[in-house]
């Protein structure tokens, strides 16, 4: 699951690194759409898989830590990315650029999963 959100968000992040002033509002849509449902792909199994090695009676302080940790992340992400986009003379650059980051990082994370997907195999 994790691997076709990765895909997904990949797909959506490279549609909206080409966002301009004409491009269909519909088709922002499509691609902000599927950015977000892969996310979720993302999250899901990961969130899963941090909170299998816990025992029933630490589950409870397990799933407050992963779900502030993540408020803390987004919150510290969100303001760089903001920061980037507002800080460029035209809000579609900076738009562009953040989406550019947001891109690396998504990369980042597929080479690793392979890596990781490798090493399981003992490839």
């Amino acid at each position: 699951m994790g691997s076709i959100g990765l895909f997904l968000s990949l797909i959506a992040e490279v549609g909206l690194v080409w966002t301009h002033a004409p491009i269909s509002m519909m088709l922002f849509l499509i691609a902000y759409t599927c950015f977000m449902v892969g996310v979720a792909f993302l999250f899901t199994p990961a969130i899963s898989a941090s909170l299998a090695g816990l025992t029933p009676e630490e589950l409870n302080h397990g799933t407050v830590l992963t779900n502030t940790l993540r408020q803390i992340a987004a919150s510290f992400s969100m303001t760089i990315l903001v920061m980037i986009t507002s800080g460029t003379p035209k809000t579609t650059m900076g738009f562009q650029i953040s989406i550019v980051i947001i891109l690396i990082l998504t990369i980042l994370g597929l080479c690793i999963f392979v890596k990781q997907v490798k090493a399981d195999k003992g490839v």
